[in-house]
């Protein structure tokens, strides 16, 4: 679903990847594509993920250094999610790291998922993480998920595939969101 918008949305974060920094790859179908790009491009730079379908991608031939966060499996996520994950990811400072979301209430300012162990989780990321970008197609300020783990204040950034209305724009800004949609 949405394969074209979510590819927008990597090459778009992927421009904020350097050499050698640190970044977390988040359970989502857009950190999977980040991921290929950096595979495509052979970068030397450490992955941390707690996604089984990056891991594979990784398993090849590869610049990157992957480290791997295990825990409790979540077989509808592809990943580890829940209390052991939590504390494996509170060992590392990211530089970066990249979070999918299910929905984006731009008016009440808050960020969910569908899973309370999972929402948990991308908060222990973002707690961690220098920088975090929310990873999501503008389709997602239409959907909520029904556990909130993030505040939009929370996110260093939003990426999406599209330029946003002036309306939305002003919003995002208001809680500090530096914003990389289609210029």
């Amino acid at each position: 679903v949405r394969h074209e918008e979510k590819k927008l949305i990597a090459r778009h974060a992927f421009k904020l990847i350097q050499q050698g920094i640190t970044i977390f790859l988040d359970i989502s179908t857009v950190s999977l594509e980040i991921a290929k790009l950096i595979y495509e491009k052979n970068m030397n730079v450490i992955i941390v993920t707690n996604m089984i379908d990056i891991m594979q991608l990784f398993s090849q031939n590869s610049s990157v250094q992957l480290i791997f966060i295990g825990g409790i499996f979540n077989r509808a996520r592809d990943g580890f999610i829940g209390s052991y994950t939590i504390e494996q990811i509170q060992q590392f400072k990211f530089d970066l790291s990249f979070i999918g979301v299910v929905g984006i209430d731009a008016y009440e300012g808050k960020v969910s998922t569908y899973d309370m162990n999972d929402g948990l989780t991308k908060k222990a990321i973002i707690q961690s993480s220098k920088k975090a970008y929310m990873v999501a197609e503008s389709a997602k300020f239409d959907l909520d998920g029904n556990y909130i783990f993030a505040d939009l204040s929370d996110f260093s950034g939003y990426i999406c595939e599209k330029k946003l209305s002036l309306q939305l724009n002003k919003k995002l800004k208001r809680y500090g969101l530096d914003l990389l949609d289609e210029q």
